[in-house]
């Protein structure tokens, strides 16, 4: 339908009938919403733990997800986030999931920041700190008195102790 004859509809609804018709932005990008687009990001993220990866780019999660990077950064931007901030969301639990077991007890800090994807100790500070309000070694002290306690280390409770 041309612009004319949409706005000669849309007028004759006003005057006629009282409808208003408003436009509404699609959401859809290449056939598919955000919160989809999201969803498949986030699945991708926790059953491939691709963000182990310390060099994973934002292209390589388009591809993986069978989008682009455009896409990919829209969806991400609607909630508010870069794509580091969400990549790096995923090593946070990570590197909570392994101060939880005792066997990871030995690790140093280093060690623990490259198993889980950081580019060095100092990045997973930064995030720490930014997201959670802790650094690795208050963290780690934590989880420790969580796990001498005998409870369960549940990343939800240190986030809200952390707030």
């Amino acid at each position: 339908m041309n612009g004319a004859l949409q706005r000669r509809i849309r007028r004759v609804l006003l005057d006629r009938y009282g409808i208003r018709i408003v436009r509404v932005k699609e959401v859809r990008r290449g056939g598919i919403t955000d919160e989809e687009l999201l969803c498949r990001m986030r699945n991708s993220m926790e059953t491939k733990r691709l963000y182990l990866d310390r060099n994973y780019s934002i292209v390589k999660l388009a591809t993986e997800i069978g989008s682009n990077r455009s896409y990919v950064t829209r969806a991400l931007s609607s909630q508010g986030m870069t794509f580091h901030d969400f990549v790096n969301s995923f090593r946070i639990g990570y590197a909570i999931e392994l101060l939880g077991e005792p066997r990871n007890a030995a690790l140093s800090v280093e060690e623990i920041a490259l198993s889980c994807g950081f580019a060095s100790e100092r990045t997973m500070n930064y995030y720490l700190r930014r997201n959670m309000g802790l650094t690795i070694s208050s963290l780690r002290r934590l989880v420790t008195k969580k796990r001498m306690a005998g409870e369960p280390v549940i990343l939800s409770d240190i986030m809200l102790k952390s707030v």
